[in-house]
């Protein structure tokens, strides 16, 4: 099927998150969550993150792979989560793709941020 490889993404993420109990854990996990796909190299007003209260920088190259920076520690792990789950995929799968592995997170960052930030990678899909 078109969506097996996001959702089996989705799905590890998620059971990933779910290992720990509380906010408290699941915060220092995003906070801790690295990624080969943050480039400080983007951080320019014209990449922002609009509705991001923290300076977050976004862009899609080319080649389907998401960069992504941020210095705040939990917009960065949640972005290098989305950048893992969104590179590589064809537009129309990240735009009509809403990811699973959130909600666990919904604690740990307020959930219209967390929207602001899914809704960048839709709209950069091409």
């Amino acid at each position: 099927m078109v969506f097996d490889r996001i959702k089996a993404k989705d799905l590890s993420l998620k059971e990933s998150i779910c290992l720990f109990d509380n906010w408290e854990d699941r915060a220092l996990y995003v906070m801790s969550y690295d990624s080969s796909f943050r480039d400080w190299r983007i951080a320019d007003k014209k990449n922002q993150i609009q509705g991001c209260t923290n300076k977050a920088y976004l862009i899609r190259q080319q080649s389907n792979e998401f960069l992504f920076f941020s210095e705040a520690k939990i917009p960065n792990g949640i972005l290098a989560m989305l950048s893992e789950l969104y590179s590589f995929e064809k537009g129309k799968i990240v735009k009509s793709y809403q990811p699973e592995f959130v909600k666990e997170l919904t604690d740990v960052y307020d959930a219209k941020r967390m929207q602001s930030l899914i809704n960048q990678f839709k709209e950069l899909a091409k």
